[in-house]
């Protein structure tokens, strides 16, 4: 299962304005409109009910934000907020230690649950004068760190614990 977390309604996206000026700091973009959502792939044997709960009572402030809780590929974690956005999904490279994830997991413990695995994630919808430019966006030279990698497509796969994203669910 997929958690995305979003601000909720009459809330400032503060990592999408975050992105979209730091688009413009480095020269990529200057009319850049990006909406950002951070997330949890959950793999476990939990059932909807159960991954809403963990959604609401653990990985979210339900007072300023709002959740998507559904199976990886589902058309309502992909949705663009606005027309014409392009999806970027960001997760940490195979191999490199996710403490957040590793966090996630224990607490759902806490809850008496068991999950087998947890990756944290962003996702990016962009908007904006870079694709004139670059004619792909992300632009081959967008930066990236040595502990994360991004990928555009519709979704992740369903064998996302090794964060192969791809265009076809």
């Amino acid at each position: 299962m997929e958690v995305d977390i979003y601000p909720a309604d009459g809330q400032v996206d503060l990592l999408g304005r975050a992105a979209s000026a730091a688009a413009a700091e480095l020269g990529l973009a200057r009319n850049l409109s990006v909406a950002v959502a951070r997330g949890y792939l959950i793999q476990g044997d939990l059932d909807r009910r159960q991954i809403e709960r963990i959604a609401g009572e653990l990985l979210t402030d339900r007072i300023v934000e709002r959740t998507v809780a559904a199976p990886v590929g589902e058309a309502a974690l992909i949705a663009p907020p606005r027309a014409g956005a392009r999806l970027v999904h960001v997760l940490p490279k195979p191999g490199v230690m996710d403490p957040v994830a590793q966090s996630v997991v224990s607490a759902i413990a806490d809850f008496g649950f068991r999950a087998e695995a947890v990756r944290t994630l962003k996702k990016y919808w962009i908007v904006g004068a870079a694709e004139e430019r670059w004619g792909r966006w992300p632009p081959s030279s967008w930066p990236t760190t040595p502990s994360s990698r991004w990928s555009s497509g519709r979704c992740l796969s369903a064998g996302w614990r090794s964060a192969r994203p791809t265009n076809s669910c």
